[in-house]
């Protein structure tokens, strides 16, 4: 496997703050796994893998990482395409081992993280986008309608991730929120 941190270091990559973006893309996942089969995603898993769970999802929202990335072929979810419905249709679509839907036990995937600096609502705009997509009432908003997120009821399916016109929130995966 090719080390991108050390590449970008060798070519000068780091001496830009571009470059320096460019290398944490290409060693950061860019996104978080699909339900049920996270954790058992790995390059000797995945790489050879046709892709099932991509054709499978309904949403259109598994996509595989690019070859070049350090994650290249295992698979993401792309909230900026929809949200994750826990279908299951990804899992049951998995060749890997391990990997089984289950209705009872949908995972939590990440927490939703709203960046204030960008968001409309914490720059006196009206928009509460976020919250009417939200179907697990984890937006709330208070007097001056800023939205926050509610971490213990947020479920990580990238229902607000779409519908933000400001693109002010992202899903961090359940073991790296802040």
């Amino acid at each position: 496997m090719v080390d991108n941190a050390r590449r970008g270091f060798l070519t000068g990559a780091f001496l830009t703050a571009e470059g320096r973006e460019e290398i944490d893309r290409q060693v950061k996942p860019a996104g978080v796994a699909p339900p049920w089969i996270g954790g058992r995603c790995t390059a000797d898993a995945c790489t050879d893998c046709e892709g099932f769970c991509v054709s499978a999802c309904e949403v259109g929202i598994v996509v595989r990482h690019e070859a070049g990335h350090a994650y290249a072929g295992i698979p993401w979810l792309d909230f900026a395409a929809g949200a994750c419905t826990w279908c299951g249709a990804c899992a049951e679509a998995c060749p890997i081992e391990g990997v089984a839907y289950s209705e009872q036990a949908r995972p939590k995937l990440g927490n939703a993280v709203l960046d204030g600096d960008q968001c409309f609502a914490w720059k006196s705009v009206v928009c509460v986008s976020c919250r009417f997509a939200c179907s697990d009432k984890a937006i709330v908003v208070d007097a001056l309608n800023r939205p926050s997120i509610l971490d213990a009821a947020c479920t990580g399916c990238g229902a607000c991730v779409a519908v933000c016109p400001q693109e002010a929130i992202d899903i961090a995966p359940a073991n790296q929120t802040a």
